[in-house]
Order: structure tokens, then C-alpha cells, then sequence
């Protein structure tokens, strides 16, 4: 049965590939949508959190958010770090497939990426306490073994 139509489209194309890799993606909702849900507001903090360890931190804002201030401010900040891409493109299957696991908060890419690549997906949202807790346990998932009071 064919019930959700993009998926089942790009399992059959048999795409999806575990990879080895040290990706993250994080990819909010419509910030604009949705301002009290989103985690925009302390996305820098979680890069700059996120962008100490070994990995490569892919933010993938809201198709809608593309050329937003918020989103050019943080491509301007982080552009420097080898370890950063903004990923715009129209074809996400390329940073999802690639990526260990996905931050979001209540964007509907979080099914899509959960499905299709069988990798875990962290909700978050907007309380700064809540956002230092989703760092610390990603930290611990990864088993990365750092002073944590650094990142705060």
C-alpha cells in the first residue's frame, strides 16, 4: 500500500545507504509559522555547542526560511567552521542520508528523515534549560567525553 507517496518513492528506489559518518542535521519548522514552537530563537547557541565536537553540523532551515535574516545571520556566523554547511538545496535526500541523526522541533521532516533512514530524531524546543539538557544528552549518545561546563 502506498500511503505516504515521497517515501515509499525513495524506498523502492532502494536510496537510502547507512554510512559511516560524523553528520548532524538540524532542521527547524517555518519559524515565521510558527514562532512560539521553533527552535530558531537558540540555534546559535546549539551550533556553537555542537560545532566543538567532531562532527559536521548541516542546518537545513525551512524551504520558506531559505532567505530569511535569522537564517543568512547564522551562515554568516558559522561560515568559517569547516564543519558547517547550510544546506538550501531543493533535494534534501543528499544531507539526510548522510547524517548520524536530525534536531528539529516540531517540523514535519522529522517523519520523513525517521523513515527513510531509520536514524534517531531529537524534539527540542524554544527553553533555554531544555536546550542545554538535548545538548548534554547528545553528548552522551555521541559518548563524547568533554567538560560540558565549557559549552554553557
Amino acid at each position: 500500500m502506498d500511503y505516504y507517496p515521497k517515501l515509499n518513492y525513495l524506498l523502492n528506489k532502494n536510496l537510502v545507504r547507512k554510512k559511516i559518518n560524523r553528520n548532524i542535521i538540524i532542521a527547524p519548522t517555518d519559524f515565521n509559522g510558527f514562532p512560539k514552537l521553533t527552535i530558531q530563537p537558540y540555534l546559535e547557541t546549539l551550533i556553537k555547542n555542537l560545532i566543538k565536537i567532531d562532527y559536521k553540523i548541516i542546518y537545513r532551515p525551512h524551504p520558506s526560511n531559505v532567505k530569511e535574516k535569522k537564517v543568512l545571520a547564522l551562515e554568516k556566523n558559522f561560515k568559517n567552521f569547516k564543519n558547517f554547511k547550510l544546506d538550501t538545496s531543493s533535494n534534501y535526500f543528499n544531507s539526510y542520508s548522510s547524517s548520524n541523526f536530525m534536531i528539529t522541533d516540531i517540523s514535519g521532516t522529522a517523519y520523513t528523515y525517521a523513515f527513510l533512514t531509520k536514524n534517531p530524531v531529537f524534539f527540542s524546543h524554544q527553553m533555554k534549560k531544555k536546550l542545554k539538557i538535548l545538548t548534554i544528552r547528545i553528548l552522551v549518545i555521541l559518548k563524547i567525553e568533554i567538560k560540558l561546563e565549557k559549552f554553557f
